[in-house]
């Protein structure tokens, strides 16, 4: 599957794009669209104080690869991913985007979702990414706490199947 302009403009719009490195909400190192700096080196100088520049161009190569990397985690979790309609398959590339592989152990896991997910109770799938426990609505997952606006919107696209309609400024930037 070859990712949808609609799910370039998707991250663009909630992870915006520097130009400049910085600091991102969980306190890692990031820079372009959301790319999280890996290099010890790097992170090291920019712990010092220096700060990493890329050109657009690049941070537009930066997001190319994080999207195939999300793609390719969202294909090993959800083995009918291609089967899913766009907004849907959007809605997962961000997840996996933005959390990783979210089948691994630990604080990012959603198991339930996955599941959901793969019986393709799109309802459920949406309440999972809000809520610990689903439609029990007992406390909010850390992925809605942490991104609140995002949250909501991937699970509607997750329950409609349709992008919905967003015209908020991003969150760019660029320097």
């Amino acid at each position: 599957m070859q990712p949808t302009a609609e799910t370039f403009q998707f991250l663009i719009r909630h992870e915006g794009i520097r130009r400049t490195s910085y600091t991102d909400s969980r306190g890692r190192f990031s820079i372009g669209a959301g790319h999280k700096l890996t290099d010890l080196s790097m992170i090291e100088a920019i712990g010092k104080g220096f700060e990493l520049q890329i050109t657009e161009t690049f941070a537009g190569a930066l997001l190319d690869v994080d999207v195939s990397t999300a793609i390719a985690i969202a294909r090993a979790i959800w083995p009918a991913f291609e089967e899913y309609e766009p907004a849907r398959q959007t809605a997962l590339i961000s997840i996996c985007f933005q959390l990783g592989d979210i089948s691994d152990p630990g604080p990012n896991n959603f198991q339930r979702l996955i599941h959901f997910t793969k019986a393709r109770d799109w309802a459920a799938t949406a309440e999972e990414l809000l809520w610990t426990n689903g439609t029990a609505k007992g406390q909010h997952t850390p992925y809605y706490q942490q991104c609140q606006a995002r949250a909501q919107e991937t699970s509607m696209m997750l329950a409609s199947g349709r992008f919905q309609e967003n015209e908020e400024p991003n969150n760019d930037q660029s320097a």
